[in-house]
C-alpha cells in the first residue's frame, strides 16, 4: 500500500474539478450530528418493516428511549430500546431490539 505524505496541490481547486461527492458527504455527516437523534442500532438488521417503524417514529419527534419502546411494542410486544452510555462520548446511540435481545440476521 502506498501512502501519500504531503499534498501535491497548493491553491484552491477549480471549481470543475471539485469532488462535490465528498462535501456532501461530509455536509450529511454534519447535519447529522446537529440532529438531536440517536443513532439507531437496529436488530434484527434485516427487517425493512421495523427499520421504517423505528426511523419513522424518530422522524414523529420521539426522542426518549422509553417512549420509543412504548410505541414499537404497539406491534411488536417485545420490543425493547436500551440507550448505550459510554463516558465521554459525544452522540446518543439507542439499541432497539424487535425480540426483547440480540438475534441472527436470516441471511
Amino acid at each position: 500500500m502506498r501512502v501519500q505524505r504531503r499534498c501535491k496541490r497548493v491553491g484552491p481547486v477549480p471549481a470543475g474539478r471539485r469532488d462535490t461527492r465528498s462535501t456532501t458527504l461530509i455536509s450529511a455527516a454534519m447535519d447529522e450530528l446537529a440532529d438531536d437523534r440517536p443513532v439507531l442500532v437496529l436488530n434484527p438488521p434485516d427487517d425493512p418493516g421495523f427499520r421504517a417503524l423505528a426511523v419513522g417514529l424518530m422522524d414523529d419527534g420521539v426522542r426518549v428511549p422509553g417512549d420509543l419502546e412504548d410505541r414499537l411494542r404497539e406491534r411488536h410486544p417485545h420490543a425493547v430500546v436500551r440507550p448505550r452510555d459510554l463516558a465521554g462520548e459525544q452522540m446518543s446511540v439507542w439499541y432497539v431490539y424487535r425480540d426483547g435481545r440480540w438475534i441472527g440476521s436470516k441471511g
